[in-house]
């Protein structure tokens, strides 16, 4: 039987690790796969071929009947384990291939100009044992006709077991705990967990986060946690036994916003401690699972959308001069989202000629000429925002903007009604239009920080003059030092 190596982390080590005691028949393990998270593209093809030429040699030398794989549906492990699978069957072995994720990208892939070879190399397979029907539908699909076995997955009995021990330490009442447990790294849904997470408590600031597991983006997932301000975030890295089960006692709800698996036995074991699930509805999930008893499940991966509206005054009636006043509103649209460690956001935002103006001075919106909103009016603009981690507790935020400004202010006086007709709803006078390009940087440290923040303004129209141009540089630095003195009251 392939696997990883046992003693590590990851879904198919604990799959085996947890089924191997009930193994009634005679198993050698052969390793392959990564050794190590931080195996570079060289040693990892050496490695490869090693592990090629190994198999080869331990078919030939033990007397084995059957040979059973553990891939996955991706690229690099259809490729590894079809060479074992070629060479097992040149040697007369019965194969059978487990595949414990399933990569949906890869599978149209698969689809297309690979599904020949595909075909060529895996229907040779025996029998294929798969994590849910629909992976068995998409093996009928991609041509295969032998048997196919749909089974669950395990979990480890301890976690079955009720631990007085491991009962919450904090009361109920004074938080609410959301736990995610999995290997971190983007296909598990990493910056999407923390993303969610930011949302809630920037509505709710009772809310904990304790994301447990090891792997390659965990140095980047935690800068990314500090940059973005989650201060209640807490990493412990990979658990295991009595760990794992404290976790799962602490938390109130499980989040499992993976992009493509099998069958996670995180999810599994989260569901025997009694948690409320909140995932994907990925790999063989949907199978099993009732969507709003025992938690929610979802399709979508969208960005989140918002918007915001102001109206004022829209007038209906047409009939007289007190009737034509011209419309008073503002708005934002946005949507806003992350790609991997980085996150965008953009928006949209229109503020009318008479929007913060009102004939009745006692209801101005401003104090000493200075808006008590807005300090603009009769504007629109365009931004779009990213952010991305450059380096450790370093985030750059690139920024474009398209402001259009007409000559509409609010510290104008109320048109009179003789000039209703007249006066513009939006975009007044000469307008000027405004490029912003622009590029911030916030560099975090234990006691410090350096925010900064420029860009170039290129104007058209400059000052409300037709024709006229203007380039301008503006940019700001910031620097903080957090220090606190404690000492009891007297």
């Amino acid at each position: 039987m392939t696997s990883p190596a046992l003693n590590r982390s990851g879904g198919v080590a604990q799959y085996l690790r947890t089924v191997q005691p009930h193994f009634r028949s005679e198993i050698d393990y052969f390793t392959v796969g990564s050794r190590s998270d931080a195996e570079r593209l060289g040693r990892s093809m050496v490695r490869l071929v090693g592990d090629w030429w190994r198999f080869t040699r331990t078919l030939l030398a033990g007397r084995y009947e059957m040979v059973h794989l553990n891939p996955s549906l991706g690229s690099k492990a259809l490729i590894r384990d079809g060479v074992l699978l070629l060479v097992a069957k040149t040697l007369g072995r019965t194969v059978v291939v487990f595949t414990h994720g399933w990569d949906k990208q890869c599978e149209r892939v698969l689809a297309g100009v690979f599904l020949p070879l595909f075909r060529w190399v895996y229907c040779r397979a025996d029998a294929f044992i798969v994590l849910g029907r629909e992976f068995a539908k998409s093996l009928r699909l991609l041509g295969y006709r032998k048997a196919i076995f749909v089974e669950g997955a395990p979990i480890e009995e301890e976690l079955l077991v009720d631990d007085q021990e491991a009962s919450p330490d904090h009361p109920k009442e004074q938080r609410f705990r959301v736990l995610f447990l999995a290997r971190v790294e983007r296909q598990k849904g990493v910056y999407e967990a923390l993303d969610t997470f930011r949302i809630l408590q920037s509505q709710y600031p009772f809310v904990e986060m304790i994301m447990a597991g090891v792997g390659p983006e965990l140095q980047r997932a935690r800068d990314y946690a500090r940059s973005h301000g989650l201060t209640k975030v807490e990493f412990p890295g990979h658990l295991e036994g009595a760990a794992k089960r404290r976790a799962f006692a602490s938390a109130d709800a499980y989040l499992f916003p993976s992009r493509t698996e099998g069958l996670p036995i995180s999810v599994l074991e989260a569901m025997a401690q009694g948690l409320p699930l909140v995932a994907r509805a990925v790999g063989g999930l949907p199978d099993f699972f009732q969507n709003g008893r025992m938690g929610f499940l979802t399709e979508r991966g969208e960005p989140e959308v918002f918007a915001s509206l102001l109206i004022d005054d829209f007038q209906i009636d047409r009939g007289t001069a007190s009737d034509k006043e011209p419309p008073a509103y503002g708005l934002t649209i946005g949507a806003e989202g992350g790609l991997g460690a980085a996150a965008w956001t953009a928006f949209y935002t229109r503020v009318t000629n008479l929007t913060y103006r009102t004939p009745n001075p006692a209801e101005a919106v401003m104090d000493r000429g200075d808006g008590l909103g807005r300090n603009f009016s009769d504007y629109d603009q365009v931004t779009i925002r990213g952010s991305v981690i450059a380096g450790p507790g370093l985030l750059l935020s690139p920024e474009a903007t398209l402001l259009r400004q007409g000559q509409g202010d609010f510290r104008l006086p109320y048109p009179a009604v003789a000039a209703y007709a007249s006066t513009p709803t939006f975009l007044a006078g000469v307008v000027e239009r405004t490029l912003r390009l622009a590029l911030g940087a916030n560099l975090d440290r234990a006691s410090w920080g350096l925010a900064a923040n420029g860009g170039v303004h290129l104007e058209h129209n400059a000052g409300h003059v037709s024709g006229a141009s203007r380039t301008r540089w503006i940019g700001s630095v910031a620097f903080t030092y957090r220090f606190h003195r404690e000492s009891p009251l007297p």
